[in-house]
């Protein structure tokens, strides 16, 4: 069956957008992601986004107000320094979750 979730197509369906069919009151982990790339393809968000990276440290810095980031890229190794005035954790802990 597969990953499962009540919340994203509540979510969905209150703003009126499709995710699977209407009437299920869990969406599949496989609507979930096409309708997260709907989502980037409508607002044309994927030039902001690194897939097949991962955050290696996120840090409040007080004196500058911004988050200090550090990002890995898994295809190279490379470890690059970013900042931001927002930082969302997405780390996906459904992927990890043990039976």
């Amino acid at each position: 069956m597969g990953a499962q979730s009540r919340l994203v197509t509540f979510v969905c369906i209150q703003r009126g957008v499709s995710i699977g069919a209407d009437t299920k009151s869990y969406s599949t982990s496989q609507e979930i992601l096409e309708y997260f790339r709907a989502i980037a393809k409508k607002y044309e968000l994927y030039k902001y986004i690194k897939l097949n990276h991962m955050v290696q440290s996120a840090s409040w810095d007080e004196g500058e107000g911004v988050w200090r980031i550090k990002i890995k890229n898994l295809a190279t190794g490379e470890i690059v320094e970013d900042w931001g005035h927002i930082f969302i954790n997405g780390c996906g802990i459904l992927k990890y979750v043990v039976a």
